[in-house]
């Protein structure tokens, strides 16, 4: 996304009144977790890459911003210290920092106790530690917006009482773990003053429209839109994508980290969605902007994608030719998407002089990018294409370079590219390869994915 980026340098000023932190707003989109509770009682240091809010067992925690969440921990009982012992069995630390990177052994996750680590859409990423009654519709690989309610305060873990310890960390590594501690007092904005309730500002307010689409071709457009507010500036900003207006997708997101107000967004929706069009088809788009956990949504615009309509392939097509023997040359079958009434159930790839795949016997044609065999024996195939001929949906998030491919049937499969993790639901799968860009185009390890969303795959 093309947004006007000026960061705004805003001094941290800090006063002490009644026992309470009071701390000036920041700009930089983030919000306090645990509202009216803002008093602090451990700052953050070198020894302790944190800080801790105090608050009462069960007050609500929400989300500082808007993200992915990595990693949710869970299992652990509420443990008070008190002369070395804990209620409910075991032995507390005596010590109330923890070190979840080398561990704290016997103790509930490593000391973390239950919580979550979320990767922010601007890279940083966030530690909720010590909490309890977390909510049941939360889940490893889910998004969370802005302001959703995550648990409540408690003291699991390695702790002295309840609190919530709360960390900020940045960088493009692997876990939260290999990150560079940042002091939260220098993201959060000063808690909204709210009655317990998710964090919102009365007097805030956003503008969103919706404007136009240029550059229209049979196979990209730019979008765009404007964005104006007062109070809060939005915290997120993106647009909603599809083939009918009343079933769009939201296909791009963005952090703000300027000032600029108002501003105008724009989607490059090949390079910065990831939505490759079809020719003579029509599509819908909506701007939409977050400002203190709350959405606001533009109009709904539609533009024609140029050249001819496309012609939708029958579902009854000649009867393709059998491939003859394991060591013959495939016969080639133009590449139709398999019936609704007949799902596929086998994927064979072909590792002869020219590699190919086919799916029920079916060659699957591949036009403009090739399947390969990576570095780790693996073949990776062009993820449109495959997810095309399996009736799939791909949903693509470009800040999180992150695509979720979705059978009719609802299961759906995660896959990040870069990474050798890959989701199916809740379930974590590592894999011995991972997905990748080549050229612009995404790739991904057919077999792992194949065999997630229920195929037999063969090797011939």
């Amino acid at each position: 996304m093309n947004i006007f980026k000026k960061a705004a340098a805003v001094a941290l000023s800090l006063m002490i009144i009644s026992g309470n932190t009071v701390f000036a707003a920041k700009n930089k989109g983030y919000k306090f977790p645990v509202p009216n509770h803002v008093r602090i009682s451990q700052y953050y240091s070198g020894s302790h890459s944190a800080i801790d809010i105090a608050a009462n067992t069960g007050s609500e925690v929400y989300a500082t911003k808007s993200g992915t969440i990595i990693k949710k921990y869970t299992g652990c009982n509420n443990f008070s210290r008190g002369n070395g012992k804990c209620s409910g069995g075991g032995v507390c630390n005596p010590n109330h920092g923890y070190s979840k990177a080398s561990g704290s052994a016997g103790y509930c996750n490593d000391g973390f106790g239950n919580g979550y680590i979320i990767k922010h859409d601007d890279g940083t990423w966030a530690e909720y530690a010590h909490m309890n009654y977390l909510s049941d519709s939360l889940y490893e690989g889910g998004y969370v917006t802005q302001g959703t309610y995550l648990g409540g305060v408690s003291s699991t873990g390695v702790s002295t009482g309840p609190h919530l310890h709360f960390g900020l960390r940045t960088g493009n590594v692997s876990s939260f773990w290999r990150a560079t501690p940042l002091n939260p007092l220098d993201y959060m904005d000063a808690d909204d003053g709210g009655s317990g309730n998710a964090p919102v500002s009365n007097n805030s307010s956003v503008s969103v429209t919706t404007t136009e689409a240029k550059n229209i071709s049979e196979t990209n457009a730019t979008v765009y839109g404007a964005v104006s507010y007062s109070g809060s500036k939005p915290s997120e900003v993106g647009i909603y994508f599809g083939t009918s207006s009343d079933s769009m997708n939201k296909v791009a997101r963005d952090s703000i980290g300027h000032n600029k107000n108002p501003f105008d967004m724009w989607y490059d929706l090949n390079g910065e969605a990831g939505q490759y069009l079809s020719s003579g088809t029509t599509y819908y788009w909506q701007c939409y902007a977050i400002v203190d956990g709350k959405e606001t949504k533009g109009e709904i615009k539609s533009f024609n994608s140029t050249g001819p309509v496309s012609t939708p392939v029958p579902i009854s097509t000649p009867e393709p030719k059998p491939i003859a023997t394991p060591t013959s040359t495939p016969v080639y079958i133009p590449d139709v998407p398999v019936s609704n009434d007949n799902s596929p159930s086998v994927l064979t790839v072909f590792g002869g002089n020219t590699l190919q795949i086919a799916v029920d016997n079916k060659i699957i044609g591949f036009p403009d990018a090739q399947p390969f065999i990576d570095s780790n024996n693996r073949t990776q195939v062009p993820i449109r294409a495959i997810s095309e001929i399996l009736n799939c949906r791909v949903d693509w998030s470009q800040m999180t370079q992150t695509a979720i491919i979705t059978k009719e049937n609802g299961n759906s499969v995660t896959v990040t590219i870069g990474s050798d993790i890959m989701t199916i639901g809740n379930q974590k799968i590592v894999m011995d390869t991972a997905a990748m860009v080549i050229d612009g185009r995404t790739y991904i390890p057919v077999r792992y994915v194949a065999e997630a969303l229920g195929l037999k795959v063969e090797w011939k």
